[in-house]
C-alpha cells in the first residue's frame, strides 16, 4: 500500500512538473504577443506627445523633440501612464501658446524646452500662470488683431 502511494505521488509530481512546463510555455507565448502590443502602445503614446510638442514648437520657433533617449523615454512613459499628467501636459501646451516668455520672446534668449517642461516644478508654475503674458505684449497684440489700436 505504501509502495502504491509512493508511486502515485511520483506520478502526481511528474504531472505537476508537466503542468508547470505547460504554464511556462503559455506565459512565453503570451509574452510574445503582449510585449509587441505594449511596445506598440508605447510608440503611439510617445509619437502623440512628440507631435503635440512639435506642433507648438514649430509655431513658436522652439526646439523640437527629435529623439527619445532612454532616460527621457522612460520618464515620459511613466508620466503619461497617469491620465492627469496627460491632461496637464495639454494645458501646458495651451499655456505656452499664451506666453511670450516661454516661446523665447524675452531678452534672456530663454525658451521652454521639452525636458524643462517635464520637471514637475516648472510644469506646476506654467499651469499656475506664472509665465502668462501680463499686460504689455499680450494687450498690444490683442488690440492689433481687432484693429482698435489704429483708431
Amino acid at each position: 500500500m505504501v509502495q502504491g502511494l509512493e508511486k502515485r505521488i511520483d506520478t502526481l509530481e511528474d504531472e505537476v512538473e508537466i503542468l508547470k512546463c505547460a504554464v511556462y510555455q503559455m506565459q512565453c507565448d503570451m509574452s510574445a504577443v503582449i510585449r509587441p502590443l505594449e511596445k506598440s502602445m508605447e510608440d503611439i503614446t510617445l509619437q502623440e506627445i512628440k507631435d503635440k510638442w512639435n506642433d507648438v514648437a514649430d509655431s513658436y520657433n522652439m526646439r523640437k523633440i527629435k529623439q527619445w533617449p532612454e532616460a527621457r523615454r522612460k520618464l515620459v512613459l511613466n508620466l503619461a501612464s497617469d491620465p492627469a499628467w496627460v491632461e496637464n501636459f495639454d494645458c501646458v501646451l495651451d499655456k505656452i501658446t499664451g506666453s511670450y516668455f516661454l516661446q523665447g520672446g524675452s531678452k534672456t534668449d530663454f525658451s521652454a524646452t521639452f525636458d524643462w517642461v517635464l520637471k514637475p516644478l516648472n510644469m506646476a508654475k506654467i499651469i499656475e500662470g506664472n509665465y502668462d503674458n501680463k499686460g504689455g505684449l499680450a494687450h498690444v497684440h490683442d488690440e492689433s488683431v481687432d484693429g482698435s489700436a489704429f483708431g
